[in-house]
């Protein structure tokens, strides 16, 4: 998903494109950007824990300075109970 995601993105006339992990992104990251597409799968009917623990880390007052910019969210479910 992000991968088609940052392929479309890049074909706009300067635009850099960085598909980064909760792993590899910071606050840095989101404010360097005009643009933000997040993304998580599933889990039990919301985002993953890994990204709400992401999400709970940032900088609260931080928030403020980034209104304004263009984003999207992702989520991702892959029910095996319905592939059976």
């Amino acid at each position: 998903m992000a991968d088609t995601i940052a392929s479309n993105a890049s074909e706009l006339e300067d635009t850099t494109v960085r598909v980064l992990s909760t792993d590899e992104a910071s606050f840095d990251d989101l404010k360097w950007c005009d643009g933000i597409s997040l993304g998580s799968p599933t889990n039990y009917g919301t985002i993953s824990g890994k990204m709400k623990g992401w999400c709970a880390e940032l900088p609260p007052p931080g928030w403020g300075t980034l209104d304004g910019k263009n984003g999207s969210l992702l989520n991702d479910e892959d029910n095996l109970a319905s592939q059976s």
